[in-house]
């Protein structure tokens, strides 16, 4: 119940021991926060109130690091980061990259940049998502970012550019037609290319 009076939130005690000690457990917390509390004993309708006291909750922070590309290829690429929270709870977040072909600055990539989420966070903290593009031979900056109960941080602004268009050798098999060295779609003939 809420006290008007005094804007104190009120917590009552179901039990307390044979010394008159009675515990209340608060949970949902904010961090990083002081909090005031008393006791408080109602007798009678009277209410006794005990000395004022504080407590801070803990804090926490994030480390983040955007990582290397990997899986470069001419239709999609491996946008790969990982995130550590120092904190003695136990606690998860979210991850997302933040990435543009335009924007090369940070703080105005957080505001004009496309977003992709991550959809999970491996137990080692690392997570990733394949983004396809169409763009060939195109630099492109990203940023791996996470967000942990309402706090966001950024790793390091990273950039990378896409391949450029293959050109393929016309190979001639001796057929009516010559054929080219690889599919439509790759940058060499071990590749599966477009799927056309």
């Amino acid at each position: 119940a809420t006290d008007i009076e005094t804007k104190e939130t009120t917590v009552w005690a179901s039990e307390r021991d044979e010394n008159g000690r009675f515990v209340i457990n608060l949970t949902k917390l904010d961090y990083n926060t002081k909090y005031y509390y008393r006791s408080v004993v109602r007798y009678r309708g009277v209410r006794e109130y005990g000395e004022l006291s504080t407590f801070t909750t803990n804090d926490f922070s994030i480390d983040i690091s955007t990582e290397d590309v990997t899986d470069l290829s001419v239709r999609t690429v491996t946008l790969r980061g990982k995130m550590h929270i120092n904190s003695i709870d136990e606690m998860s977040g979210t991850a997302c990259f933040l990435y543009s072909t335009i924007v090369s600055d940070l703080e105005e990539l957080k505001t004009k940049g496309m977003q992709v989420d991550a959809a999970t966070v491996a137990e080692d903290g690392s997570f990733s998502v394949e983004l396809p593009y169409t763009s060939v031979n195109t630099q492109y900056y990203y940023v791996a970012s996470s967000t942990v109960e309402g706090k966001t941080e950024y790793g390091e602004l990273v950039s990378f550019s896409t391949l450029p268009y293959a050109e393929p050798e016309a190979v001639d098999l001796g057929l009516s037609v010559k054929w080219a060295s690889f599919n439509l779609g790759a940058t060499k003939p071990e590749e599966y290319g477009g799927h056309y």
